[in-house]
């Protein structure tokens, strides 16, 4: 699957706008789709615990993970098996909840989701591929 990067605003503190190029994949379930962000650096996948509830889990039931992101801040999430889409391949991986975490789209990271796919970036050319395997 060859996907376009998705274009978005942003600047640097006291500097210029610019834009940067996002990998950002959609991930379908029934009756919805949430979009996330493909990152290599992230050890494991994680969404807002919210998101978690959505979908009918008890967050906090699952199994205890302290993670630690780029800012160095220590964060509890809580693991759980989801289940979705990418247009009609479907996905099984564990992902982190946590009530924690501030990003405006989950991190789909190296743990399960690149354990199911290669992942080829081409940010020049304005495209990311993603290939069950």
């Amino acid at each position: 699957m060859i996907i376009p990067y998705t274009i978005a605003p942003a600047q640097k503190i006291f500097g210029p706008k610019f834009e940067i190029k996002l990998p950002l994949l959609k991930l379908d379930f029934e009756g919805f789709s949430y979009v996330c962000l493909i990152d290599s650096g992230a050890t494991i996948s994680i969404m807002h615990a919210d998101f978690g509830r959505e979908l009918g889990l008890e967050t906090e039931n699952g199994e205890i993970f302290n993670c630690k992101g780029i800012d160095g801040v220590n964060m509890r999430t809580y693991i759980h098996k989801i289940e979705f889409s990418i247009k009609d391949y479907k996905c099984n991986i564990d992902v982190a909840f946590s009530d924690s975490f501030n990003f405006p789209q989950g991190l789909l990271g190296r743990k399960d989701f690149f354990d199911n796919f290669i992942i080829s970036f081409h940010q020049n050319e304005g495209w990311f591929e993603i290939k069950p395997i």
